[in-house]
């Protein structure tokens, strides 16, 4: 029960969370996004979970103009919505296949199942679906020359949307007003009215709908006669040029058929590897970089999880991304990051100080079993990466680890079986694990990793046996939990190392809360320190890799870092 919870609060999370990408311009980012939902959707078993995220992924689609595509999603989705008698989302899916048929050229089709639409929302009181079949009907009457009709369904549907307060169906009614006017020879009313859906586009953060505004608010201001008055000073105030976004701008570039100059930074050049996103770089980064392999640093940060260093939001493997250079000051080590085309331009940076992932490792660590009698952590080290006297990228972590007496897990792991690992634990390496807090160390002094970890019974009394295998890995693709071909892909790729450490658990007292999880309330004396054959009677569960005993969430940043290369001036960087 609790799996198909937390899968449908993913779902929904992902859900939500590709519809702001897609309305930000970011389609690639919006696809994957999307998809990721549908998969958490059918592993909850949710029909209507389903429903709404292969309506989401048409809805992407389309905003991308990939109508055919998105005609298939929305045939997807209407067997689900009639077996759930889902109305509202019936009469969702014919109204976004109808903006196909109009965008196809199939206009007569399309009125005709709007028109019917209309009709059955009002007796339903659907005033959402009102709106936008008002809107896609206008869009219609317009194609065919029909502009007084268009003007007044876009009418009607900007009242009904302002009735519920829809910014966003208003916005839309708005800008279609506006270009009716517009394409009626009146300018001035399809600048008042294009001035209004930008105010409305920007406060709903929706970059793509504030740069069509703005467009067509340019068109409107050069077709005014010369003798129309300037707009109003209220307008101006509403709505001023300096709200205008560099997302803003990024959208308007299709219609300006050229690509934006990357300002001080220079021209900028594409780099792409065989696999993964594709990485801008300015000219004026290639030079600061002069001396370093930026093929090897497109290569590595093209693949695996990164977050845009402006939104904070995850940038798609198969997506565009923006090199950007962090620099302090002259002495400062630079920061290599990412970050979307919509949000800035690969150029060289100037902050006033190094944010923490710039100097300090984080850790994210998973518990997990190997075996019956196997415990292991793979911990995920978000942390700074350099580069060596040849100007390859680095994991300086890992390098760490290696010398520490952690070896490639490539070298001890055979992968196709994968759960026998000839490992004896390294004379130098010690841990600890003290109620839930788990510390790993190299010698007496020196500590890699420490916090509170998380784990099943299991787990727990497994690890009492005193040997615990653990494995480090940078920027890795997610959860064992979630997919056990995230680690065989690290493995694969050189980017996990593993040592078997000698283990000191210090338990709870008797009469204190066990420590396992999920909490049972228990003391530990009738939980996981019960007696060696109360245990063999009643086995703690699931063992093998293939199962996830826990995904700890401790050790960790609020934000998931970007995984940045450190590079200090002068010298290169180990």
């Amino acid at each position: 029960m609790t799996d198909s919870v937390d899968a449908r609060e993913r779902a929904e999370a992902f859900r939500f969370l590709a519809t702001l990408y897609s309305r930000r311009g970011l389609g690639d980012e919006a696809l994957d996004t999307g998809r990721k939902a549908l998969t958490f959707a059918r592993a909850a078993g949710s029909s209507r979970g389903e429903m709404r995220c292969i309506l989401t992924i048409g809805n992407i689609l389309s905003r991308m103009d990939r109508w055919e595509e998105a005609a298939r999603e929305y045939e997807k989705a209407t067997p689900i919505a009639v077996e759930l008698r889902d109305m509202y989302s019936l009469l969702a899916i014919y109204s976004n296949q109808a903006v196909g048929w109009l965008s196809t050229g199939d206009t007569d089709r399309a009125l005709k199942v709007l028109r019917a639409g209309i009709s059955n929302v009002k007796k339903l009181g659907l005033a959402d679906i009102e709106a936008s079949l008002h809107i896609n009907l206008g869009s219609g009457l317009a194609q065919q020359g029909k502009l007084p009709e268009a003007i007044a369904e876009f009418e009607s549907a900007r009242a009904v949307a302002a009735s519920i307060a829809n910014d966003n169906l208003q916005a839309r009614a708005t800008l279609s007003l506006a270009r009716a006017h517009n394409q009626r020879g009146d300018p001035a009313n399809a600048l008042t009215f294009a001035q209004e859906a930008r105010g409305l586009f920007h406060s709903r953060s929706d970059w793509q709908g504030e740069a069509d505004a703005l467009k067509l608010e340019q068109l409107a201001l050069i077709s005014l006669p010369e003798d129309a008055s300037a707009p109003s000073r209220d307008m101006e105030a509403r709505y001023p040029r300096s709200t205008i976004t560099l997302g803003v701008k990024a959208a308007l570039q299709p219609a300006a058929g050229s690509r934006q100059p990357a300002g001080s930074a220079g021209q900028v050049g594409g780099l792409k590897p065989n696999d993964g996103r594709a990485i801008r770089v300015a000219d004026g980064v290639r030079s600061a970089l002069d001396g370093v392999d930026i093929q090897a640093i497109v290569a590595k940060v093209s693949i695996g999880p990164r977050h845009c260093f402006s939104c904070r939001l995850p940038i798609a493997e198969g997506g565009q991304a923006e090199l950007m250079i962090l620099r302090a000051g002259a002495e400062a080590p630079l920061l290599v990051t990412l970050a979307h085309r919509t949000c800035a331009r690969s150029a060289i940076v100037q902050v006033p100080a190094m944010p923490p992932e710039a100097t300090a490792a984080n850790f994210d660590v998973e518990c997990l079993m190997l075996s019956e009698a196997t415990p292991a952590v793979v911990v995920d080290s978000h942390s700074p990466w350099g580069f060596d006297e040849s100007g390859k990228p680095g994991d300086a972590i890992l390098n760490m680890l290696r010398h520490m007496g952690f070896v490639d897990a490539s070298t001890v792991i055979a992968m196709s079986r994968p759960r026998m690992l000839a490992l004896k634990p390294f004379p130098s390496l010690s841990a600890t694990l003290t109620g839930k807090t788990l510390a790993i160390r190299s010698g007496k002094k020196t500590e890699i990793l420490k916090g509170k970890i998380s784990f099943l019974p299991c787990w727990y009394q497994a690890a009492r046996g005193g040997t615990l295998i653990a494995m480090f890995g940078n920027n890795l693709p997610g959860l064992v939990s979630d997919d056990d071909q995230y680690l065989v892909k690290a493995i694969e790729s050189g980017n996990l190392v593993v040592a078997a450490i000698k283990l000191d658990v210090t338990p709870p007292g008797r009469n204190d809360q066990c420590v396992c999880e999920p909490r049972t309330h228990k003391k530990y004396k009738h939980c996981c320190g019960r007696p060696r054959s109360a245990r063999a009677a009643n086995p703690p569960g699931r063992t093998g890799w293939e199962h996830e005993v826990d995904s700890n969430q401790g050790i960790r940043r609020d934000t998931p870092p970007d995984h940045p290369a450190v590079i200090r001036p002068g010298r290169p960087t180990k």
